[in-house]
């Protein structure tokens, strides 16, 4: 099942270098959808597929996959996709020079949001517990 979302990307300028506080933020179009995940065999599990798009000329779209791997007591997230620098040879240029960093700073903020939101769902549930009666 294929849904669509529209949310907020955050990027803090110091992820990128920049000596000053704030952010760049960007409202982005989301489309996901569960797949079955064929990269770790043994169990089966999904990932989830997305694409985002910043519906901007100067912004990439990306298109990847998030997984989840369990291992003992911690959980890891896995974000794993392709993206296309806009403006041809001046943004591949500009891409190996800050652009990648900004891709990565950008997933890792991803990362944080989603692990922060689990985290504290997990504690509500955990909180909430049996009532007893």
């Amino acid at each position: 099942m294929l849904e669509s979302a529209q949310g907020g990307v955050r990027l803090p300028f110091r992820a990128i270098g920049l000596p000053f506080p704030g952010a760049f933020r960007r409202t982005v179009k989301l489309h996901f959808q569960l797949q079955p995940d064929r990269v770790e065999t043994g169990r089966s599990h999904d990932e989830l597929a997305f694409d985002w798009g910043a519906r901007s000329f100067w912004l990439p779209n990306f298109s990847g996959v998030l997984r989840f791997r369990i291992d003992a007591l911690k959980t890891r997230l896995i974000v794993a996709g392709t993206y296309q620098p806009p403006f041809g040879l001046l943004g591949a240029g500009f891409d190996r020079v800050m652009g990648r960093r900004l891709a990565l700073a950008t997933a890792g903020d991803l990362l944080d949001r989603i692990a922060s939101a689990l985290e504290t769902r997990a504690a509500e549930a955990g909180n909430a517990g049996p009532s007893s009666g």
